[in-house]
């Protein structure tokens, strides 16, 4: 872990502690969960302590779901919530663009698997290749490089396009992702998969020997895309608490094991001049 990781780290729990009392009442916004409604998260955001981010002493009168990253920000910026939350990399990579924004707030009471989504059934061997590759990748430490790489100075910087290598006569496979969270899982402007996301796919296409076609689609529509063939895989954001319960998988998708886990997540507001 590297300096400016860690002292990113310690100004996020101090402005949390100071922030923390001013936090009952507020609105959050949050990317779409598939497998859970915005009535059904505020339902269980009164009942179970996991959800009211207690670790931060914040409290919310009411989360909401946005379909993508950008329409999040939009919210924001007119005052429709007033902090998202993201994971501490994504988090990090939006204030360092963005001087009118800071830091509100941590929340360690909850947890995200970056894992990949198949179709239950007609997916079984596409998620056992999968995992394969990423075991492979994570026992000679591949996996570990591109962690260290991608997310571990997220920086000013785009998140740099990634190369795929084509695999004449090969299977060919699509996979859906995000596209607008960096720099885990982007798409660049010029339409190039980036990041880190994009390397790890890259990587088990390499170990696979298959080629990957990769488009963007919005996180509610990532059932969808694999019921109608439009997706083989998809790239999933995967909330789990401290034990491991998964509160967002909807049924008829299985999971490739995890190849990160974030336990950070930092809340994000607008400075007032």
């Amino acid at each position: 872990m590297n300096k400016k990781f860690c002292a990113f780290i310690a100004c996020v729990i101090i402005l949390a502690c100071s922030c923390a009392a001013g936090a009952e009442g507020r609105k959050l916004g949050l990317l779409q969960n598939a497998g859970m409604s915005e009535k059904g998260f505020n339902d269980l955001s009164t009942v179970n302590s996991i959800w009211k981010w207690e670790i931060s002493g914040a409290k919310y009168s009411s989360y909401h779901f946005y379909d993508d990253l950008n329409t999040m920000l939009m919210a924001l910026n007119a005052g429709n919530i007033d902090d998202l939350e993201l994971p501490q990399p994504a988090a990090e990579y939006i204030l360092s663009v963005n001087p009118n924004y800071k830091i509100s707030g941590v929340s360690c009471s909850t947890g995200a698997n970056l894992v990949f989504g198949f179709l239950a059934g007609k997916g079984v061997i596409m998620q056992k290749n999968f995992n394969y590759a990423l075991g492979l990748m994570r026992r000679d430490g591949t996996l570990q490089d591109l962690q260290t790489k991608y997310l571990a100075n997220p920086g000013k910087n785009e998140p740099e396009s990634v190369k795929f290598e084509s695999f004449p006569n090969a299977e060919k496979i699509k996979i859906a992702v995000t596209g607008d969270i960096p720099p885990i899982d982007y798409t660049s402007h010029d339409g190039k998969a980036a990041g880190f996301n994009a390397a790890v796919i890259a990587e088990i296409a390499k170990r696979l020997q298959i080629n990957v076609e990769i488009f963007d689609i919005n996180t509610n529509a990532r059932t969808a895309a694999l019921t109608s063939g439009r997706a083989d895989a998809v790239f999933w954001y995967e909330l789990i608490d401290g034990v491991g319960t998964q509160y967002d998988a909807p049924e008829g998708v299985i999971f490739s094991d995890p190849y990160y886990r974030f336990d950070l997540f930092v809340r994000i507001g607008l400075r007032k001049n």
